[in-house]
């Protein structure tokens, strides 16, 4: 849209006006000041000087919207889920044989979803493991 025509400057100006008249905004009124603030094509400073608003109170909108952008990216991350973990007290796990690996030897075994197992020594690299088991599990890092 940009300001340049006179409909435009005249939506922004009655935009401001109705903030202007409220000591405490809605989160309407935040949203009708960051869209025509997107439609002046201005920075910010400049929008907040031509129109006589305070920065602060576009700033703080810009940034709520940055932080609830970010929490809906996390929110559509690879769910965490929880799986069954089952203690051994001898270190022998069912199934395995005395002397191979994670029998006994302060080692972990991890049986995947589709049934890899991964065995993991005393002294491992959390971050290695992650993407070992990541890569295994078929999800994208």
């Amino acid at each position: 849209m940009g300001i340049e025509s006179e409909g435009a400057t005249a939506r922004i100006e009655s935009v401001i006006a109705g903030l202007k008249s409220k000591e405490k905004w809605s989160e309407e009124d935040g949203q009708a000041l960051l869209e025509v603030f997107e439609a002046s094509g201005l920075r910010p400073t400049a929008f907040c000087r031509r129109f006589g608003l305070k920065p602060c109170r576009l700033w703080w909108r810009l940034g709520s919207r940055t932080r609830r952008d970010k929490k809906a990216r996390q929110g559509s991350a690879v769910p965490i889920s929880f799986a069954p973990v089952r203690l051994v007290e001898n270190g022998l796990v069912a199934g395995s044989r005395p002397g191979a690996p994670g029998a006994g030897d302060n080692s972990m075994q991890v049986v995947l979803a589709n049934g890899r197992r991964v065995v993991v020594g005393a002294r491992f690299e959390s971050s290695a493991l992650a993407r070992l088991v990541n890569a295994l599990e078929g999800i994208s890092c």
